[in-house]
């Protein structure tokens, strides 16, 4: 279908023979969205599933989330617990940090785990749009709940680019266990 009307609490979609329906904002994307108008505007072509029809036909719910791949699936073995990973600061908010990882996956930042003293303000450490390294505290797929850290298990703050010299690192021991061990050279046998 396409996107009829944009507002806050989700957008109108126009599909078959005049029909349309209601994709509310939380069906819009996995990602946490403000506003609906982050991710769509009136005209877009979407692809929907219909998840609820009430009234005869008169009032038809819709996902779009629903049709493609759900970033929350293997979750667990992409992102285990206690591993650095890559983010962009997504969204400040009083209690924590929103943080975006692993393409639609949103992860949260308690004010604890921030390392700052309960006066320091977030937005004076933090903006948004910003690269990140977080450590990943805990996942549940089921609940797509995803708690984050700015410190190390051992307090100690993470730099911000900690997460690709990490992923750089584990990369290159990787593919040096791959390699055969190196053997000694031919020419040296001969000569012994």
């Amino acid at each position: 279908g396409r996107v009829i009307r944009v507002e806050p609490y989700g957008v109108f979609v126009r599909f078959g023979r005049g029909r349309q329906g209601l994709v509310h904002i939380s069906n819009i994307s996995h990602r946490r969205i403000a506003h609906p108008a982050e991710v769509l505007k009136q005209g877009d072509a979407v692809e929907a599933k219909v998840l609820h029809i009430q009234r005869g036909g008169k009032r038809i719910s819709l996902g779009i989330k629903q049709v493609g791949l759900d970033p929350w699936a293997g979750a667990e073995e992409r992102l285990p617990e206690r591993s650095l990973v890559r983010g962009v600061v997504e969204r400040i908010l009083e209690a924590g940090v929103l943080i975006a990882v692993d393409g639609d996956l949103t992860g949260f930042v308690p004010r604890r785990e921030c390392g700052l003293a309960s006066h320091e303000s977030f937005t004076a450490h933090f903006a948004e749009g910003e690269p990140v390294s977080v450590r990943v505290v805990s996942l549940d797929s089921k609940t797509q709940r995803l708690l984050l850290s700015f410190l190390h298990t051992d307090g100690a703050r993470i730099d911000a680019d900690e997460a690709t010299y990490a992923h750089d690192a584990a990369s290159m021991l990787s593919e040096r266990a791959a390699r055969p061990p190196a053997g000694p050279d031919p020419g040296e046998l001969v000569r012994r």
